[in-house]
């Protein structure tokens, strides 16, 4: 078991404390800015060492992890492993050295043609591979202490994994290209307080939120990212106020790039264990933004390791419900992302809006776990009406029509609310105290929203489509009571909605299918014979991926994907009916089309992952 070292032996904490080894060494977080090796003729030759190391996801602030690691041989170790990057037809030679004191088993670095490509290393024992690479693309590698019939493991073995990129033959890596390799570890100690009841660490090259590296960019500027899930949970990561494209997907052994009007575009790509995808934006607005994963308990504040695991709320946890503090509010799988302008930005005051709207943020006395809180939505004279549903009501706007939406909190505790998948301005997109253009906290970056207060937000939708809006603090509480709704936005021209359409918000506990009426749900979800029908799915839970699938009897029927995070699919893609299956992540949102065929028996399941819970069962129903 890893453990703790240092000042985490505060007064009551039971996990157990390893004293490291004399000669153990500080591991280097890796920014994967520089690879590993060096070149002898066709060759790339490298030597690594697996030894005891110390971790340090918080820098200097938060107690070091005493856990394996892997180096390059006299180097410090480093989390993650060494990059390896070689031209596609040249040779690996690696030799691995094995300075711990059990077995360990190296995966990833054979030829990646699908075989079991596991070498055993026993303690104090080097072995040596050789293998030419050629499968290009985004790959990874790994090691294993412990036996698991899963890739990765969470404790003791979890820090060994690294990127290996395998590049065409003949071509430079871009200079701007930046490689994200995600790492994750759970303590096998019950530590009350914390975020799951025992220590957790969810990394990025090492680095722990609010000690990852912040990502500058130059306004104008392609960015592109590989990013590797080289841990064992699955992370939705979610780039705020831009869409990418996902230029491919990966796993150890194959990578599958996409041609050009194939590729995906998304706001939210979900990440399983062992996969990797390389994603390329265009910075086109400037501000502060957030690229980070959308699993709340992978973010949450609690995750921190130097606070104090007494049971009771974190003390940072505490005032970033009334300070606009990002670092206080978050942990875990955050990056900042910094577009920079050479020409000053300010809110623009432009023309007035087309449209105002009211949003209050509202709650009500509820069950065991607390108050109920919904987001109600009227025009401006103000909110329609008393909260009589038992969801939060969807917001409906209009492509290219400037609106004005005034955020009114109602409730007793402070709250932000982010638009998901939407683009505008930074100022307006929800992250107290960093949306905006100016220093964290500072004058130009966005307020929490204090009881009794209010914020007004200018959007003016760039495209139609189906989004989410949701609360952006204290999620672990605001997100789980109700405060996320549908947001939709109607085609350029459109006078009524479509009021045949239906929407599938799936949260943590439920799944509703509601309309544009949202007080009126629909249980038993009715179609006409022979006609199609638009179904807007939005999976917003706190942490499990969730799947949807339609049935007909004990078969899974098709339909037909035409959007996914709100951008249409390109056409020969929407053409095709495929299975009608969807795995989720939260913040993942997808249009879908059914067909009422007469005689069908057809049922929307709802099934959360990791738990195997069934969320819903949702009879279709064809007249």
């Amino acid at each position: 078991m890893a453990g703790l070292v240092g000042s985490a032996a505060t007064p009551g904490d039971t996990s157990r404390v390893l004293a490291p080894p004399p000669d153990t060494l500080d591991a280097q977080p890796n920014d994967q800015r520089h690879a590993a090796g060096r070149a002898d003729g066709d060759s790339l030759v490298v030597a690594l060492v697996l030894r005891e190391a110390r971790w340090r996801p918080g820098g200097a602030v938060w107690p070091a992890i005493t856990i394996p690691a892997v180096g390059v041989a006299g180097e410090p170790p480093m989390i993650p492993a060494p990059l390896l990057r070689i031209e596609e037809g040249r040779r690996l030679v690696a030799t691995i050295h094995n300075q711990l004191g059990e077995r360990a088993v190296v995966h990833g670095l054979g030829a990646h043609a699908g075989l079991d490509d596991s070498v055993v290393v026993e303690p104090g024992a080097t072995a040596r591979i050789a293998t030419r690479m050629t499968a290009r693309g985004t790959h990874f590698y790994w090691v294993r202490t412990t036996r698991s019939a899963r890739p990765f493991g969470r404790g003791r073995d979890s820090q060994m994994g690294g990127a290996l990129v395998v590049d065409a033959a003949g071509s430079r890596p871009d200079p701007k290209e930046r490689i994200l390799v995600i790492t994750t570890w759970d303590d096998s100690v019950r530590a009350p307080g914390f975020a799951r009841d025992h220590r957790q660490v969810f990394a990025i090259n090492g680095r722990s939120f609010p000690f990852t590296e912040p990502l500058d960019v130059a306004l104008g500027d392609t960015v592109r990212w590989r990013v590797i899930n080289a841990g064992d949970h699955a992370h939705p990561m979610h780039l705020h106020g831009f869409y990418f494209d996902v230029l491919s997907r990966g796993t150890s052994l194959r990578d599958t790039t996409f041609a050009p009007p194939e590729r995906p575009r998304a706001v939210t790509e979900f990440l399983t264990s062992a996969s990797s995808a390389m994603i390329q934006w265009v910075a086109g607005t400037p501000g502060n933004w957030l690229f980070h994963c959308h699993a709340i308990g992978h973010i949450d504040p609690r995750l921190r390791l130097d606070r104090v695991a007494d049971g009771a709320s974190s003390p940072s946890h505490e005032r970033a419900m009334s300070h606009a503090s990002l670092t206080d509010a978050m942990s875990g799988l955050v990056m900042r992302v910094s577009v920079r302008s050479r020409v000053p930005v300010r809110t623009d005051p432009r023309r007035p809006p087309e449209r105002r709207l009211v949003v209050l943020a509202t709650e009500r006395a509820g069950g065991a776990d607390g108050p109920e809180l919904r987001y109600v939505v009227g025009d401006a004279s103000g909110a329609e009406g008393a909260l009589a549903g038992t969801a939060s009501m969807p917001l409906v706007l209009r492509e290219g029509e400037r609106t004005e939406i005034t955020v009114r909190n109602v409730m007793t505790r402070a709250t932000a609310v982010h638009w998901h998948g939407i683009e505008l301005e930074s100022y307006f997109d929800g992250v107290a105290g960093w949306s905006g253009t100016g220093r964290a906290g500072g004058p130009m970056t966005a307020p929490v929203i204090a009881p009794g207060d209010s914020f007004r937000v200018r959007i003016t939708p760039r495209r139609a489509g189906t989004f989410m809006y949701h609360t952006h603090m204290d999620e672990d509480v605001q997100l789980r009571r109700g405060l996320a709704a549908p947001f939709i936005v109607l085609p350029r021209g459109t006078a009524p909605p479509d009021t045949t359409e239906r929407f599938l918000l799936v949260d943590e506990r439920t799944a509703r299918v509601t309309g544009y009426a949202p007080d009126v749900p629909d249980d038993r979800m009715a179609m006409t014979a022979g006609r199609t029908r638009r179904l807007r799915i939005m999976v917003i839970p706190t942490d499990d991926p969730m799947r949807v699938r339609l049935f007909d009897g004990d078969s899974v029927v098709s339909w037909r994907v035409l959007a996914k995070d709100g951008a249409d699919l390109a056409p020969a893609l929407a053409a095709r009916r495929v299975p009608a299956i969807a795995t989720m992540g939260a913040g993942e949102t997808m249009d879908v089309e059914l067909e009422g065929r007469p005689g069908a028996t057809l049922v929307l399941h709802v099934l959360r992952l990791g738990v195997g819970t069934v969320v819903a069962r949702i009879p279709v129903t064809v007249p």
